[in-house]
């Protein structure tokens, strides 16, 4: 079992595959608690899943360890679900965007990316809509909560053209009318 590195400069030269098994081996008395170090140690698989000049099966599985810091620092700080889901569901949408989808993969297929971001709503796309109209006089929490499902629905955009003919397109379409009203 991996112990917990000091400081983030000594994961800098880590395998895709190291980070991923450090991280998953943690509990909840050996994985650092403060957000900026979480922040800080997915800088470098992000920076290489989107680095071009790395070939596509490294740099997904560079996208895998920084999604699995993402679930860590849900996990073990108080980086919240919206966050953490939209860190994720971009990096996938990028990812399937740029380099295809990958066949038997629920990570790199688009179906099955809306399918995720769609089940972390909590609005209908006529809820949202019709706070929308007057969301100006609504609480605080609830104009967070059109704000949070604007920045989820982003991906959407991106990988609209790649779905499949299903029930999900149409709710994907949906969604897609009623996001630019969101605030």
């Amino acid at each position: 079992m991996l112990a917990t590195p000091p400081p983030y400069d000594d994961m800098a030269d880590w395998s895709s595959n190291r980070l991923r098994e450090w991280a998953n081996s943690l509990d909840t008395s050996r994985a650092p608690r403060e957000i900026n170090w979480w922040l800080s140690a997915r800088w470098t698989p992000q920076r290489r899943a989107c680095d071009r000049a790395l070939d596509a099966e490294s740099r997904r599985e560079w996208a895998e360890g920084f999604l699995t810091l993402v679930n860590c620092m849900q996990r073990f700080t108080t980086y919240d679900r919206w966050s953490a889901s939209a860190d994720q569901f971009n990096m996938r949408a990028l990812l399937i965007g740029q380099l295809g989808e990958v066949d038997g993969n629920t990570t790199w297929s688009a179906d099955a990316l809306v399918r995720d971001l769609l089940a972390a709503l909590t609005l209908t796309p006529r809820e949202a809509r019709e706070q929308s109209r007057t969301w100006r006089s609504l609480p605080t929490d609830q104009i967070l909560t059109l704000r949070r499902h604007k920045t989820l629905l982003a991906p959407l955009e991106t990988i609209v053209g790649l779905l499949s003919r299903s029930a999900d397109k149409d709710s994907v379409r949906d969604w897609l009318t009623v996001r630019p009203a969101l605030p």
